[in-house]
């Protein structure tokens, strides 16, 4: 095989490479970003409606204890 034999198949296998990349490889890390997006945004919902919660939670917990405050007065009381 001479030189440019040899240079000739080099070039045909990078044209190969390159069209690989740009036809599938690089469609593929596309999908694969915008899937992350939308996987970190729903994330960052979820944290925010957790939280959400979390406080809902605690304003709950302290109407529920100053009730069974008052409760206990009226027990006393009687």
């Amino acid at each position: 095989m001479t030189t440019d034999e040899k240079l000739d198949l080099i070039l045909q296998k990078l044209t190969a490479i390159e069209l690989d990349i740009e036809n599938e490889i690089k469609p593929n890390i596309r999908r694969v970003a915008e899937g992350h997006l939308d996987l970190s945004r729903k994330l960052n919902e979820n944290i925010k409606m957790t939280a959400d919660v979390k406080d809902s939670l605690e304003s709950y917990d302290l109407y529920i204890k100053h009730h069974e405050n008052e409760i206990s007065k009226l027990k006393l009381v009687k």
